[in-house]
């Protein structure tokens, strides 16, 4: 039970990571284009 629960918040926690990462690069991509 409780490993389920850790493997949870290790899964929102990866989710988090790849949303702050995708983010970041469009944020770049955009700074570019519009230079």
């Amino acid at each position: 039970m409780s490993h389920m629960k850790h493997s949870k918040i290790h899964q929102s926690v990866v989710n988090a990571i790849y949303n702050y990462m995708f983010n970041m690069c469009a944020i770049i991509c955009i700074f570019f284009v519009l230079e």
